[in-house]
C-alpha cells in the first residue's frame, strides 16, 4: 500500500473536477418568455375603486390559522375581487379545533405584488393630468 500525501490528493481532485464539463446558464430574453404584452390603460380607474384598509386579524378566535398579529395594511380580498378578480386567489386550510377534530376553511389572498404595475400606471396617468393642468395654468397666466 502506497501512502499518498495531501499534495497528490489535491492534484487528483483538481484533475477530476477539471475533467467534468461545466454547463453555462442560458439567457432567455424576457420578451421571449412573455406574450400578449400590452400597456396598462386606465389604471387610475381601477385604483379609484379600491379601498385600502387598516385592520387586525382576530388571532384569539382564529389562533389555529397562524395569522399575523398587530396592525396590518391592505385590502379586503372580496372587495378587490370585484374590481380585479385575477389578483385574488383562494387557499384551503385545515386546522385542529379539538381532539381529532379538524375544520376546513378557505382563505382569500390578494396578490399585492401584482398590484404594483397598476399603481405605477395610475401614478403616471395622474402625472399627465397634473402636467396638463400646469400647462393650462401657465398659458392662462401669460
Amino acid at each position: 500500500m502506497k501512502i499518498v500525501g495531501k499534495r497528490e490528493i489535491a492534484i487528483a481532485v483538481l484533475a477530476f473536477f477539471s475533467s467534468i464539463p461545466f454547463s453555462f446558464a442560458q439567457h432567455v430574453p424576457e420578451q421571449d418568455l412573455k406574450k400578449n404584452v400590452l400597456p396598462i390603460l386606465n389604471g387610475l380607474a381601477y385604483v379609484q375603486q379600491l379601498e385600502p384598509k387598516m385592520y387586525q386579524f382576530d388571532t384569539r378566535k382564529y389562533n389555529k390559522l397562524n395569522l399575523p398579529s398587530g396592525q396590518q395594511f391592505g385590502f379586503l380580498a372580496e372587495e378587490v375581487q370585484k374590481v380585479l378578480p385575477e389578483l385574488v386567489s383562494s387557499e384551503s386550510q385545515s386546522y385542529m379545533v379539538g381532539k381529532n377534530t379538524y375544520r376546513n376553511t378557505t382563505l382569500k389572498n390578494t396578490d399585492l405584488e401584482s398590484m404594483i404595475p397598476l399603481l405605477v400606471a395610475a401614478i403616471k396617468e395622474q402625472q399627465k393630468q397634473i402636467d396638463e393642468l400646469k400647462r393650462q395654468l401657465d398659458a392662462s397666466a401669460k
